[in-house]
């Protein structure tokens, strides 16, 4: 018989996520729930395609780059009590995140790019330069210009990519995204 040794259980057997059985992210899933940086829900289910907040992508970044939660940056749409304040604060102070016109949005599904732009400013944060390249997308005229050179980066790097050739820019990210690009973003700076 050929089973993981007491404290090798592989994170594919976990009993967590039933909803994430087969699914084509359930192991990047799984190893970032082992390393704390994601959760479920109370039912115990992942819900990969549902979309991600830009709260909700900030909290994954943050945890896990290990971007420290602060309490003094002002926004008008993010009150202290808010339970993402403490993430988007961090990731305001460190140079990750950033709001528009005094607004973080944090309930607003976050876009492909923005999440580009979010784990190219936490790998540089890091201390991991990103290459240049190019935007190899049928829509690449479609990407915001704040956002250009982090989406040709992270392509170059493998850890963005895109859907029979287009990159979607302006198209909302799922759960299950958002742990892929993650994943990755983190197998790339280590």
């Amino acid at each position: 018989e050929n089973r993981p040794q007491q404290g090798e259980e592989s994170s594919a057997d976990k009993t967590v996520f039933p909803d994430m059985k087969d699914h084509w992210a359930a192991g990047l899933v799984y190893s970032l729930y082992e390393r704390g940086i994601i959760n479920g829900y109370e039912d115990g289910r992942f819900l990969p395609e549902n979309q991600v907040t830009r709260a909700e992508f900030i909290k994954m970044t943050t945890e896990a780059f290990g971007i420290i939660h602060v309490q003094d940056v002002d926004f008008e749409d993010v009150s202290a009590e808010d339970w993402f304040a403490g993430y988007v604060y961090g990731a305001y102070r460190a140079g990750i995140a950033q709001g528009f016109d005094g607004r973080f949005a944090p309930y607003s599904d976050i876009t492909r790019q923005d999440a580009a732009v979010i784990l190219a400013r936490a790998l540089n944060f890091a201390g991991v330069s990103l290459e240049r390249g190019t935007a190899p997308y049928v829509d690449a005229e479609d990407i915001a210009g704040y956002a250009r050179e982090a989406v040709e980066g992270m392509s170059a790097a493998g850890i963005v990519t895109g859907d029979a050739n287009s990159f979607r820019p302006l198209d909302t990210t799922t759960r299950a995204e958002a742990a892929a690009l993650i994943s990755r973003a983190l197998a790339y700076g280590e």
